[in-house]
């Protein structure tokens, strides 16, 4: 029983023609995915533009900010050693975790640099703030802001930009 010419299936990996990536290829023209891409771009914006927002508010002191002095002696007070550099380290880990998300650039710094700000502020808001975890408290805004930039920096992080980005041709972007 030879082999008859011209029989082979894409799916044949006896063919010469045959791509490994084929059943990706296949995946990547599903037309249900559009609103999936959409659906992690507006997350990335949302995210990505709230972490500018509050960097760049804490840098120029915009909206009634406190400021760089302000946030220092927030963590002097509390006991942080070099209270300067945190003070300083903050914001700018925010800038540039908001420009990658919403940029759709290196997606999985950007969501890991927002999931370590935010997770940190979290915390911190937790530590030091009047409610504790009661995040339904009245004053626990803090808290409720960086714990739901953390969830939402979390899913970022296992779901990838999608394909609406700067980097979408990367493998973390399918």
């Amino acid at each position: 029983d030879a082999p008859v010419v011209g029989t082979a299936t894409a799916d044949d990996p006896d063919d010469p023609d045959f791509r490994e990536d084929h059943r990706d290829h296949d995946r990547d023209l599903d037309p249900r995915r559009g609103t999936l891409d959409f659906g992690l771009l507006l997350l990335r914006l949302g995210v990505g533009g709230m972490l500018l927002m509050l960097g760049l508010a804490t840098f120029f002191q915009f909206g009634g900010a406190p400021g760089l002095g302000a946030l220092e002696a927030t963590f002097a007070d509390n006991g942080y050693q070099f209270a300067g550099v945190i003070a300083v380290a903050i914001p700018t880990i925010q800038v540039i975790a908001g420009g990658l998300l919403v940029l759709g650039l290196a997606t999985p710094l950007g969501a890991a640099l927002a999931l370590a700000i935010s997770a940190f502020l979290t915390m911190f808001e937790v530590a030091v703030g009047d409610s504790g975890w009661n995040v339904l408290a009245e004053g626990a805004e803090p808290v409720r802001l960086h714990l739901a930039l953390t969830a939402a920096s979390l899913a970022l992080q296992f779901t990838g930009p999608g394909r609406y980005g700067i980097d979408f041709s990367r493998g973390w972007a399918r």
